[in-house]
């Protein structure tokens, strides 16, 4: 009998170390492939290059011009919060001084911040994982998944402000959940908690879910008298301080420019792009087909901790319960074979149903074990009130897509990390926990099905444009994409680079000049000789003359490109 149990107790740890090295592959191959295109001067995500001249543009005419005028001397509209963009310009400063193009500086600086703001919360979800004295795999695994995910793409490469904002976020959140498991002393961690919440709201105005969550728990922690009332109140007024000082000198010196493009035009897109309930259902399928692995993961926990439970029932739930988590695994390695819309499907429908009837089966017949301790359950309140959040961010526009989950996953990581970890220290025999061996498979599926994507995508695009660029014997500056404005930054149009989706708003609202007065005219007398457009019809939106009345005429396909030349 004791060597029986020592040898289940080895297989508990080769089980463990294989997760380990699954999620490490996963995280490898994603963080790989990422850092990979930050080197070059493509695009990492759809609209980076807008968000990049931003930069570059307080290099050039100053930091008064962030938020407009708007127009044709200044197209790059932004409805941002303005704190990433200053330190990334800060940061590019040095770089166009010494003689570096203002774009490639800020390329290199916006890039470099967010990779910054990855390790940020990629340090502060290992300690997340491992409060209430949770293993180091916690820790790591925890790191391993984010790094994985496929909902966070490209953007801790990109010049943008969500991964410095998930970064101050889960950072203040660590500050206040240790603050409200020490005993010491804790004035001093809740307000560089909330000056952390304050700067996440100066990077993008709407990360405010975790503050809002902390401070409930910190008033009922006070109530119960674990937090002295004054340490919360010096917190709260910490970061009201640091929001007042960020968005006043900015108002200052933009010319009050900032309420309009941040406050007014942000709270305006919904009215211009409008969202119903089924763009909330479509993202939110996007995004469990992008985390299928994760769930799965999660969910092979709670089937691992309850095939341990003496009697048939537990054992019959583990077994079924790993079939159905096997058969959403074959779905994942067909997917790759085959891409077929049909079998994204089925996986989304696998792994929500798993989700709804596994779940509470597993809660009932191991509900510590499974779903955690009083820690675990605040991050639970936290992922539930992120889920929120982000459905009304989906609802409000149709431009909210899976990048507003990204907190979200972090907690989801940290979640399944210590139901792993509690997993592998209760059930010590490598056939019990099958089911997280299995279900570690799924992460590596996912985080390979989008790469994969990505990769076909972009080869497909590349190849296209060449194909274009060949076609037209036109020089590539030669050439507008009226939707890719990454396309028009590398071939040298930067002028005619704005965000199409993004401009109506404020031309909507009178804060930017008409496209049919300064991108007309570029179009009709200036260098550009080729249009390329993703539809077939003659008009450009936002541009009241035809591409007919602008001399153009349709000329050729390539790939999901229509070509109008003149």
């Amino acid at each position: 009998m004791v060597a029986s149990h020592a040898i289940d107790r080895r297989g508990g740890y080769w089980i463990s170390a294989w997760v380990t090295v699954v999620l490490g592959l996963s995280a490898a191959i994603t963080l790989g492939f990422w850092l990979v295109r930050a080197v070059g001067e493509e695009d990492t995500e759809a609209l980076e290059s807008p968000l990049m001249l931003s930069v570059a543009h307080q290099l050039l005419a100053g930091p008064g011009e962030l938020y407009g005028p708007f127009g044709g001397t200044n197209p790059l509209v932004l409805i941002h919060a303005p704190l990433y963009y200053r330190a990334a310009a800060l940061v590019a400063w040095p770089m166009a001084a010494a003689g570096v193009d203002p774009i490639t500086a800020a390329r290199v600086a916006g890039r470099s911040i967010s990779v910054l703001g990855l390790l940020a919360t990629l340090g502060a979800a290992y300690r997340l994982a491992r409060l209430g004295g949770a293993p180091r795999r916690a820790g790591w695994w925890a790191v391993l998944l984010i790094a994985a995910a496929p909902v966070l793409a490209g953007q801790p490469v990109a010049v943008r402000p969500d991964m410095a904002g998930v970064a101050l976020q889960t950072t203040g959140v660590l500050l206040v959940l240790e603050a409200l498991h020490a005993r010491g002393s804790q004035g001093p961690g809740l307000v560089a908690a909330y000056v952390a919440f304050g700067l996440a709201v100066c990077v993008k105005q709407h990360l405010v879910m975790p503050a809002t969550i902390s401070t409930c728990l910190l008033v009922v922690g006070g109530w119960r008298g674990r937090v002295p009332r004054k340490a919360i109140g010096c917190g709260l007024l910490a970061g009201a301080v640091v929001v007042t000082v960020v968005y006043g000198l900015e108002g200052l010196v933009t010319g009050g420019r900032i309420w309009q493009a941040a406050f007014w035009a942000a709270g305006t897109v919904g009215l211009v792009h409008p969202a119903d309930w089924d763009h909330v259902a479509v993202t939110w399928i996007g995004i469990i087909h992008m985390t299928a692995g994760l769930i799965l993961l999660w969910l092979a926990a709670g089937l691992s901790v309850v095939g341990a439970r003496p009697g048939i029932a537990p054992k019959a739930v583990a077994i079924a319960g790993t079939g159905w988590v096997g058969l959403i695994l074959v779905l994942l390695a067909l997917r790759r074979v085959q891409p077929n819309p049909n079998l994204s499907a089925l996986i989304v429908v696998g792994t929500t149903g798993a989700m709804t009837v596994l779940t509470p089966i597993c809660a009932v017949i191991a509900r510590s074990s499974f779903l955690g301790s009083r820690i675990d359950a605040g991050f639970w309140i936290y992922l539930a009130g992120e889920v929120a959040l982000s459905s009304v961010l989906f609802r409000m526009s149709s431009g909210a897509w899976s990048n507003y989950a990204i907190q979200a996953i972090v907690f989801g990581s940290v979640v399944t990390a210590r139901a792993v970890a509690r997993a592998a220290d209760d059930v010590s025999s490598w056939r019990v926990l099958m089911p997280v061996a299995l279900a570690a498979w799924g992460v590596l599926a996912c985080a390979v099905n989008d790469l994969a994507n990505v990769v076909m995508r972009t080869l497909a695009d590349r190849a296209a444009v060449e194909a274009i660029v060949t076609h037209v014997g036109q020089p590539r500056s030669a050439v507008f994409f009226s939707d890719r404005p990454g396309f028009n930054r590398l071939g040298g149009r930067t002028e005619l680079v704005y965000d199409d989706w993004l401009y109506p708003v404020f031309e909507r609202l009178g804060q930017a000049e008409p496209r049919s007065r300064w991108l007309a005219a570029a179009l009709a007398s200036g260098p550009v000789r080729v249009v390329v457009k993703t539809s077939p019809t003659a008009r450009i939106e936002g541009v009241e003359p035809s591409l007919y009345v602008l001399g153009y005429r349709r000329d050729a396909r390539a790939g999901p490109f229509y070509v109008w030349t003149r």
